[in-house]
Formats: structure tokens, C-alpha cells, sequence
């Protein structure tokens, strides 16, 4: 995804650098990308993301990556704290679990390589894990939650398409093993049986959905 750790996006298959979100951007649409030889494949919706992202320091990329990189290790550890704060009521506790997924080996490798998808990956791993927990209680999520997970998804198919495989993989047994249950159940309503599936059918489609093309071109060739 990113070469260098502080100031310009770079290296990896990128030919040429980025002066700016808006150029990242306009890479993104472009018909022909400057990656390797040059390709006429799709760009991978991350392009689009980190383009998008700079608006917020007006189109400076140097800025945004820079910045990510140094507040990467506290947020990390931040939010292990938060997800620890779930599982045990002592601050001491939650702090040192919080430490050791924040200074863990694949962080500190990622910021060392200078890559971007994997420190994306580890502050989007414990919402994604709290989805999953969740994923047999599906019914009980609201319309506003459903949204937010989708968007959660979409941004995980953009930086990690494996693991996004992965959460589709569990979503699918939790949709089998409830439609499986309520088929055998007494009362075999046909609404409750099909709701699961298309529920989830919703939560990941959106998801797809939101990178396509790039989505639609990982499935035609895995």
C-alpha cells in the first residue's frame, strides 16, 4: 500500500508519487494506473479511501501519512484498551492487554515496512471481532447498526480482502445454523427462516458493494 513512514506515499507497485489527495485520487478513476508496467485493472478502493481521507488536512498527503504513522501506536493501544474494558473490570488488567496488542509484532512490523493496510487492519480488528460475536444475534440489530457494520466490512474488503472472506465465511455458518434450527423447529415460519440470510445478504452486499469495481474484479479472479 505505503512505502515510507513519515511524509510521501510511495513504493509497493506505485510508479509514481502522489503529490497530493486529489492526484491519488484522480489515479483512482483513471483508466490506466501506473502500477508495474502499467494496468488497466481496476484500482483497489484503498486508492480512493487515503485520497479521501487527506481533504481533511487540504489535500496534503505528506501530512496525513505522517500523521497516521505517529498516532497509530496510541490509537491501537487506545482501542485494545476499550475492547479489554469489555472483558474485565480492572483498569490495570485492560491496560497491559492493551499495551501488548498495541506494541504487538505486526504492528510494529507494519510501521517499520511503512504499510498502511496492516495498521488499518489492527484499529478496525476489534469492531470486527465484536460483529462477529454478535453474529447470531443478527436480528436484534438495528437498521442504524447493520449500516455501520456494512461500512466496517467495506473497509475491511478495501485493506485485507482475506479477512473479509473470513467474516463472510462465519456470517454464512451463523445464517445456516439458525435458518437450520427454525426449519426444524415446530412452528416453521418461512419470514423468520429467510430473514437471517437476508439480513446478512444486506450487511455483506452493501459492503461489496462499496468497493465495487475492484470487488467485483476479486471475485471474477479470486
Amino acid at each position: 500500500a505505503a512505502r515510507h513512514r513519515f511524509g510521501d506515499i510511495s513504493g509497493g507497485a506505485l510508479l509514481t508519487q502522489p503529490e497530493s489527495g486529489m492526484d491519488l485520487i484522480s489515479k483512482y478513476v483513471e483508466s490506466w494506473h501506473p502500477v508495474s508496467l502499467g494496468s488497466s485493472a481496476n484500482a483497489p478502493t484503498w486508492v480512493a479511501l487515503i485520497g479521501a481521507a487527506s481533504v481533511f488536512l487540504l489535500g496534503n498527503l505528506q501530512l496525513l501519512v505522517t500523521a497516521f504513522f505517529l498516532l497509530a501506536v496510541p490509537f491501537i493501544t487506545w482501542i485494545g484498551y476499550r475492547f479489554a474494558k469489555r472483558w474485565t473490570s480492572s483498569n490495570l488488567i485492560a491496560l497491559a492487554a492493551a499495551l501488548v496488542y498495541g506494541f504487538s509484532p505486526p504492528v510494529l512490523t507494519a510501521i517499520s515496512a511503512g504499510s498502511i493496510g496492516p495498521l488499518v487492519n489492527a484499529m478496525i480488528a476489534t469492531l470486527v471481532i465484536t460483529s462477529l460475536l454478535r453474529a447470531f444475534e443478527l436480528e436484534s440489530w438495528s437498521v442504524r447498526e447493520i449500516a455501520g457494520y456494512a461500512l466496517l466490512y467495506g473497509l475491511l474488503l478495501a485493506f485485507s480482502p482475506p479477512a473479509f472472506i473470513v467474516a463472510s465465511a462465519w456470517h454464512l455458518l451463523a445464517s445456516s445454523h439458525q435458518s437450520l434450527k427454525r426449519v426444524r423447529s415446530v412452528e416453521r415460519d418461512r419470514k423468520r427462516i429467510l430473514d437471517p440470510i437476508y439480513r446478512r445478504s444486506e450487511l455483506l452486499l452493501t459492503a461489496i458493494a462499496i468497493n465495487v469495481p475492484s470487488s467485483l474484479e476479486l471475485i471474477r479472479h479470486p
